[in-house]
């Protein structure tokens, strides 16, 4: 009698292994998509100021969709380069703005369009680089045309060091002053220099 009642729960048992089995290999229809990764997402990734600290500032990148990871990866620490890269072109814009608020050209020369591409090509040619603290990755599965395709999205923490929109306002001023033939925006934008250079400029 025992071993009838064992046998009857094992075959119960194996018979639900099969359905949980079953349930988690459906078939997909054209366009669904199911994630493949397990486990949630760190906190970080969408709050990412937990990961600021006295000396550095935390940013976070997502990529867009890729059937590489190492392509999801690249693309994860641009988006946070250019994440960072608005956010302290902002601070430099608005801060020599508000410091230089009885200057009317001020605003022109720190214009923050102007700031954030002097910055973007800073960022370019490596003068600054973020470091990479950590690293998210999802990978997916989605039916397109009939057949299954995998993709990867990336998500990224950089940490920049806090005084970088200082360091960047002295570098961008210092090359607009360089180019600039104008003596009274010259003049100018050594007040902006001097104001960088006395304030606290972290972001």
């Amino acid at each position: 009698m025992k071993t009838r009642i064992t046998l009857v729960l094992s075959t119960i048992f194996l018979f639900n292994l099969l359905l949980l089995s079953c349930g988690s290999q459906k078939m997909l229809t054209e366009g669904e998509e199911r994630k493949l990764s397990k486990g949630n997402q760190p906190e970080w990734v969408n709050n990412y100021k937990i990961k600021n600290t006295k000396d550095k500032r935390a940013v976070v990148g997502v990529s867009k969709n890729y059937a590489m990871e190492s392509s999801a990866r690249s693309d994860a620490i641009l988006q946070a380069q250019k994440e960072a890269i608005t956010l302290i072109s902002s601070r430099i814009s608005r801060s020599i703005k508000e410091g230089l608020a009885s200057e009317a050209a001020a605003a022109e020369i720190v214009e923050e369009g102007a700031v954030k591409k002097d910055l973007t090509d800073l960022f370019t040619e490596g003068v600054f680089e973020g470091e990479v603290d950590q690293f998210y990755i999802e990978k997916f599965e989605k039916m397109v045309g009939g057949v299954k395709k995998h993709y990867y999205k990336a998500y990224v923490l950089l940490l920049y060091p806090r005084n970088l929109a200082k360091i960047s306002a002295q570098k961008i001023l210092a090359m607009k002053k360089a180019k600039e033939t104008d003596q009274k925006r010259k003049n100018l934008i050594q007040k902006a220099e001097d104001l960088v250079n006395q304030a606290n400029f972290d972001w």
